[in-house]
């Protein structure tokens, strides 16, 4: 039990790390509150109660505006955040961290996550922003501020290509996150809106005429300049180009590299903050937006995309790994074998999602089944106990999403280590079934092996086992070990 509570953490641990920078959106909107609190427009009041939640020291303390945006990726609405009374001074900090320390919460959340993608985040944008402004005109501010501060997470999210690119809804998790990393790594063309707002923001920041305070907590991989909205001015200048406007955006953990797309997400967060902070604001900037069959287009400028070309992870990138214990039916009068294992698993090849229509005619389990996604993964398997074992196999796993149910077919050998020396090889083919949440799967599978038995000759001995495994993104482990030995 404690060694499958050992695998069960480091494997959900691997892959929360695969997914969404906590700490770029913790660092991004504090600099945007800090920005959004200069405007002469916004009230004393609401100065007073946020100027606290974008201070170093808050966000130090894990208490800040930018720990709130964060949490989005841990719920699933907003009603988390509240304790249930009408009016709070202070945001609920002690339920707030206990969200976030709930890993199986952020699990469970990561699952339901389809308003993190595509249309649906500009909506959930769009509502909780409506909500904020609506607590700010009862002058709310900590409840306008928590509602605001959810709403961020998504105009955010919409910067980082690999929500705009996956289609969410229908997908089993372990392909959408391929799909995001894949994009978020490739990167996707934003052709910048000539928006004179953000050109004299970025002008006013990037000229030092608004000092700005770009201190990072701790765990920031980087900081803010003044020449990052300086360069930001001079793409969504009037008088520039489309290609001068053209700014190439990547996915979550790369900003430190991509300073500009940095900049214009503080902005647009900025934005966002001011027509709630501000009591009269402008026309609503986030209400008119197209989502087209090539291209997406919101106020601040336009992804082109051609949707057809989506696949998720190349061979090699994704790495599987499980634990496994293994229940041997022996022959009559014998005692079952019990072994444990570890296997590891590489992707070999794999389809793009293909989506079915649906149909009113079509029947439940089809309209749920809308994708399928074949995979072949190349695996080795090690088992210890009686008679340890190497196995080498390949496995056809095929995918019904968004239930996270998949069921694969194995081929391979198993070879014995003989005490005393030498070896026995085997022949195997399996079969699994395997169901879960998020990256981590339950599975039940079985093995049969063609036996030379000296009194009886050729028979098949059949293998039993459960398990847990989970998938791990090889290119996100990879690149965070680069980036460590670097710094």
């Amino acid at each position: 039990m404690l060694r499958t509570s050992y695998f069960v953490a480091i494997v959900i641990l691997a892959s929360t790390a695969g997914a969404f920078d906590f700490e770029e959106h913790k660092y991004l909107s504090n600099v945007a509150l800090r920005i959004a609190l200069r405007d002469p427009a916004v009230s004393q009041l609401a100065c007073d109660i946020a100027t606290p939640q974008a201070s170093a020291e808050c966000a130090e303390a894990g208490e800040s505006f930018g720990d709130m945006v964060g949490l989005a990726d841990y719920v699933v609405d907003p009603n988390r955040f509240f304790t249930g009374t009408n009016t709070m001074k202070d945001p609920p900090w002690p339920q707030l961290k206990k969200i976030k320390s709930n890993v199986f919460r952020w699990a469970q959340a990561s699952h339901s996550n389809e308003n993190h993608f595509q249309n649906l985040a500009l909506i959930a944008h769009y509502n909780n922003h409506q909500m904020a402004i609506g607590e700010a005109r009862r002058a709310d501010w900590t409840r306008a501020l928590l509602f605001e501060a959810y709403a961020l997470h998504f105009i955010e999210d919409f910067l980082s290509p690999g929500h705009v690119a996956t289609k969410r809804s229908g997908l089993p998790d372990f392909v959408a996150v391929g799909l995001h990393d894949r994009f978020g790594a490739r990167g996707l063309d934003f052709v910048l809106a000539k928006d004179p707002r953000l050109f004299e923001l970025a002008t006013k920041i990037g000229s030092g005429e608004w000092p700005v305070d770009f201190r990072s907590q701790s765990k920031s991989q980087f900081k803010l300049e003044k020449k990052d909205f300086a360069l930001l001015a001079a793409k969504v200048d009037p008088n520039a180009t489309e290609q001068d406007r053209t700014l190439r955006v990547h996915g979550d953990s790369t900003l430190r590299d991509n300073r500009v797309q940095a900049a214009f997400i503080t902005l647009l967060a900025v934005r966002s903050l001011l027509e709630t902070l501000v009591l009269i604001p402008e026309e609503n900037a986030f209400r008119n937006y197209q989502w087209g069959k090539d291209s997406v287009r919101i106020l601040y400028g336009e992804y082109k995309i051609r949707w057809r070309t989506l696949t998720w992870y190349k061979p090699g990138e994704i790495l599987i790994f499980g634990h496994e214990n293994a229940y041997v039916p022996g022959r009559r009068g014998e005692e079952p074998e019990g072994r444990w294992g570890l296997l590891a698993e590489t992707l070999v090849f794999s389809l793009p999602p293909v989506e079915f229509p649906l149909t009113s005619k079509a029947r439940p389990p089809y309209r749920y089944a809308r994708a399928l996604s074949p995979a072949i993964v190349a695996g080795v398997s090690r088992t210890f106990g009686p008679q340890s074992t190497n196995a080498y196999y390949g496995r056809l796993i095929v995918t019904i999403p968004h239930t996270n149910l998949q069921f694969s077919t194995k081929g391979g050998v198993r070879q014995y280590e003989i005490r005393g020396g030498g070896s026995q090889t085997l022949p195997i083919v399996g079969f699994a079934f395997e169901g879960g949440f998020s990256f981590i799967f339950v599975r039940f599978g079985g093995e049969w092996e063609r036996h030379e038995v000296a009194i009886s000759g050729k028979r098949d001995r059949l293998f039993l086992s459960t398990g847990i495994s989970g998938f791990v993104p090889g290119r996100f482990i990879a690149q965070k070990i680069r980036r460590r030995r670097s710094s």
